[in-house]
C-alpha cells in the first residue's frame, strides 16, 4: 500500500509543465466546444431538430438561411405553469418574406410571427407561450422554426423561461388544472383568518392555460358566510364561480371591466364541520386578457355582514336624499331664473316701444 501511494507521488512528481498545460486546454476546448455543437446545426425537419435543453433557464441560438428554407429547434426541459420567452434579432441579407414559429409536440403551430424584411434591415421579434395542462401535463417538449419562402437573413436569439405558477407562494410550482380532477388544494379557509394565493392565466396569444380550478376546504358553522374576492392584473378580466364537493354551481360572478374585482359571497343553513368547494377562475376562453390574479378567501358572522349592510344601506340612502335635494333646489332656481329673464324680456319691449312712438310724434 505504501509503495503504491509513493509510486503515485512520484508520477505526479514527474508530470511536466507542458503536459499540465495540454491538458487545460484540451478540457477547455471540449467544455468551449459542447454548447456549440448542441445548437450548431439545426434541423431541416421537425424530426431532425436540433435539441435545446432548457432545463438551465436560458439558451442561445444563431444561424442563417440563406440557401436552406427551415431551420428547427427541440425545445426539452419543459413543464406546465412555465412561459416560453424568445426574443429574436433578424437581418436582412436579401429582401425575404420569413416566419418564426413556435410549434407544440404534434407539430401543431401554437404561436408565430410573418413579415416581411428587407435586405440590411433589422427586426427584433418577441414571442411569449405560456404551457398548461391542457397541453400535455408534465414534462413538455415545443418545436422553434425560422423559415421563409423567399430571400435571405441571419437570424440570432435568447431562448428564456419564466414561471407564471398557480397558488404560489404556497405551490410555487404548480400549475391548476381545467377541471375539478386536476385542481390544486388552497390553504384552509376559517373564521378570522384570510387565505390568499396568486395564479395566472393566458389570453389566446399567449397560451392556452384558460381556466384554473382550486378545491377549497372551510370549516363553517350556522351564521358564517363564506367570502372570495379575486382581483385580477389591470389587464385581465375574470369569471368566477363556486362550485359544491359535486361539482353543483353555488355561485357565479364576474368582473364588469379589466382589472375589476370578482366577488362572491355563500350563506346556507352549515352544520358545524367542514365543508369541500371549487373553485373555478377563468378568463372567458382567453379573450379576457393576459395577466395574474390575486386570490383572498375568509369566513364572517352573519350578523357582522347585517350590520355592515345596514350601515351602507343608511348611507346610500342619506347620499340618495341628498341628490334629491339638490335636484329640486336645482330646478327651484332654473325656474327662478327663467321668470327673472321674462320679465326683464318685458320692460325693455315697453320701453323701447314706447321710446318709438315718442319719435314719431
Amino acid at each position: 500500500m505504501l509503495n503504491l501511494i509513493s509510486s503515485r507521488l512520484s508520477l505526479k512528481r514527474e508530470m511536466k509543465p507542458t503536459t499540465k498545460l495540454s491538458i487545460a486546454l484540451i478540457i477547455l476546448l471540449l467544455a468551449a466546444l459542447m454548447p456549440t455543437a448542441q445548437a450548431s446545426k439545426p434541423g431541416k425537419t421537425f424530426e431532425k431538430a436540433a435539441v435545446i435543453d432548457l432545463s438551465t433557464g436560458k439558451a442561445f441560438i444563431k444561424g442563417s438561411l440563406i440557401e436552406e428554407s427551415n431551420h428547427y429547434y427541440k425545445l426539452i426541459g419543459l413543464r406546465s405553469g412555465v412561459k416560453v420567452i424568445i426574443e429574436a434579432k433578424l437581418t436582412g441579407v436579401s429582401s425575404a418574406y420569413l416566419t418564426i414559429s413556435l410549434y407544440s409536440a404534434d407539430y401543431a403551430r401554437l404561436t408565430g410571427y410573418d413579415g416581411v424584411l428587407g435586405t440590411g434591415n433589422v427586426k427584433k421579434v418577441k414571442l411569449e407561450y405560456a404551457l398548461s395542462q391542457s397541453l400535455a401535463g408534465g414534462n413538455q417538449t415545443l418545436y422553434l422554426r425560422f423559415g421563409k419562402t423567399r430571400g435571405a437573413f441571419n437570424y440570432s436569439a435568447e431562448i428564456s423561461i419564466e414561471y407564471v405558477s398557480d397558488l404560489y407562494p404556497t405551490n410555487p410550482e404548480g400549475d391548476a388544472g381545467d377541471s375539478a380532477s386536476t385542481a390544486l388544494k388552497a390553504p384552509e379557509i376559517s373564521l378570522n383568518k384570510t387565505s390568499s394565493w396568486s395564479g395566472y392565466l393566458s389570453s389566446t396569444t399567449t397560451g392556452e392555460d384558460y381556466e384554473d380550478y382550486y378545491q377549497l376546504e372551510a370549516k363553517l358553522t350556522k351564521g358564517d358566510v363564506l367570502t372570495i374576492m379575486i382581483q385580477p392584473s389591470k389587464d385581465l378580466r375574470l369569471e368566477a364561480s363556486l362550485l359544491s364537493a359535486d361539482l353543483f354551481p353555488l355561485k357565479t360572478n364576474q368582473s364588469e371591466l379589466r382589472g375589476k374585482p370578482v366577488i362572491i359571497k355563500l350563506s346556507g343553513e352549515w352544520e358545524d364541520k367542514p365543508y369541500t368547494f371549487y373553485l373555478k377562475i377563468s378568463n372567458f376562453g382567453g379573450t379576457g386578457g393576459e395577466g395574474t390574479y390575486t386570490v383572498k378567501a375568509w369566513i364572517e358572522k352573519q350578523g357582522a355582514q347585517t350590520a355592515q349592510t345596514t350601515t351602507t344601506a343608511v348611507e346610500d340612502r342619506v347620499q340618495e336624499s341628498m341628490i334629491k335635494f339638490a335636484i329640486i333646489i336645482a330646478a327651484v332656481a332654473l325656474i327662478a331664473i327663467s321668470i327673472i329673464i321674462l320679465i326683464l324680456r318685458r320692460r325693455t319691449y315697453r320701453v323701447e316701444e314706447v321710446g318709438w312712438w315718442g319719435e314719431a310724434w
